[in-house]
């Protein structure tokens, strides 16, 4: 009888042992990128407690593993994270789709190596304090389908050149940067593009009619920078256009009839620019619009 006991205690240490070791799905591997990752950035609020060598990482706050392969895909460092840099650890992360770091005080630049993940479909690094450019390794993710980088300190003018070579986008948001020169007629080539903010910049120049190409836009904001000249006619072609703004310009001319052919706008702000003339008879045909704005210029 107690050589039984001790059989059923063996096997019952045995299974649980075998149990934990299925629970920790995590790569070791995986883990140390992600410890190299916590390594560069300040937790004093304690988001990231849970970040601890040795324990199943895909249990940790902020992080979503694959049910089937075990291989982290998701990292959220939205929570509690006050400062630091993007370590390259995050780089070893092969399998990620998503990464979120919203608000996180990060400072220095965004990583080049970030260019190899090319699982990655949504990268949001908004609200943080990052500068210089965005790296042309960007070119390579071809899986990327949104980019949201609003509220730093990017600059440059090359930054809309690598972004138009990044054909998989759908939502790009650049709002609140320090991005200068123009817009690259090359901006009419993204077209799954359906969300694009560029609002708050210094951008200059004319906006380029090559935009009218994308059929897919629902939103376009270029408030807030230094545009001139007119709008062009041809933005009229923008039938899927819901949401446009060019608030706080140096626009002029009048604004041309054509905008009264988009008849799934919605909103519309041409505020304080230097257009002249009177409204389009053809706005009465905007029965989906629910809001003009056109106060701040030298109309009729």
């Amino acid at each position: 009888m107690a050589f039984l006991f001790k059989l059923t205690i063996i096997g019952v240490f045995a299974v649980s042992l075998c149990q934990g070791m299925q629970n920790t799905r995590c790569n070791e591997g995986e883990a140390d990128a992600l410890l190299h990752l916590k390594s560069g950035l300040n937790d004093s609020y304690g988001g990231l407690s849970s970040w601890i060598k040795g324990t199943d990482c895909c249990l940790w706050q902020g992080i979503s593993c694959d049910p089937n392969t075990n291989h982290v895909v998701t990292v959220d460092t939205s929570l509690g994270v006050v400062g630091g840099v993007i370590s390259e650890g995050l780089c070893n992360l092969s399998f990620l789709t998503a990464i979120n770091m919203v608000a996180n005080g990060l400072t220095c630049t965004i990583p080049s190596c970030l260019g190899k993940l090319s699982y990655l479909t949504e990268l949001v690094l908004a609200w943080n304090k990052l500068s210089g450019s965005i790296p042309f390794s960007f070119t390579n993710m071809s899986s990327l389908a949104t980019l949201n980088l609003q509220r730093n300190n990017l600059e440059g003018e090359s930054v809309l050149s690598t972004i138009c070579m990044m054909t998989s986008l759908i939502k790009i948001d650049l709002a609140g940067n320090q991005l200068n020169g123009s817009l690259p007629l090359c901006l009419g080539n993204l077209s799954s593009l359906d969300y694009l903010s560029l609002s708050g910049n210094q951008l200059t120049g004319t906006i380029p009619s090559s935009l009218s190409t994308l059929s897919s836009l629902h939103t376009l904001y270029l408030g807030s920078n230094r545009f001139s000249g007119i709008i062009p006619n041809s933005l009229g072609k923008m039938s899927s256009l819901s949401d446009f703004n060019v608030y706080n310009n140096e626009l002029s001319g009048q604004v041309p009839d054509s905008l009264g052919n988009i008849s799934s706008l919605k909103t519309l702000d041409l505020s304080y620019n230097r257009f002249n003339g009177t409204l389009p008879a053809s706005f009465s045909r905007l029965t989906a619009l629910t809001s003009l704005r056109a106060y701040g210029n030298a109309f009729c």
